[in-house]
């Protein structure tokens, strides 16, 4: 089966790739939002400032720029996988496997990494 498209007849193998991409995406900031958001470190430090990462409102920022980071990743996946006829079939391989890859680094830098801070940036 295929689709009419203005460049001719595409298979609709297309959409297995694309739609693998979106949903590894999705869960990837689902998980940031959903995991890392509400459950950060689960003790801090009894000093005053707080560490960085201990309220709430600190991971929410964090989360905000993972989840932009991941969309946009997601998106440019999805176009060179729609757009680039020479290397498709190893885009739409190796497009998912990178998000697999950046989910897990978004959770944690949205979740754990800015507690790790160096202390003179403090």
């Amino acid at each position: 089966m295929t689709v009419v498209t203005k460049e001719g007849h595409r298979p609709l193998t297309m959409l297995l790739p694309l739609s693998l991409t979106a949903v590894v995406a999705i869960l990837g900031i689902a998980a940031v939002w959903i995991l890392a958001v509400p459950f950060g470190p689960e003790v801090c430090a009894l000093s005053m400032p707080g560490p960085r990462n201990c309220f709430v409102a600190e991971r929410a920022s964090a989360a905000r720029s993972a989840t932009i980071v991941i969309a946009l990743l997601a998106a440019a996946i999805m176009l060179a996988t729609l757009f680039s006829a020479q290397s498709r079939h190893a885009i739409a391989f190796v497009g998912p496997i990178v998000l697999l890859i950046a989910s897990p680094a978004a959770y944690l830098s949205a979740a754990w990494i800015p507690a790790w801070a160096f202390p003179w940036l403090n």
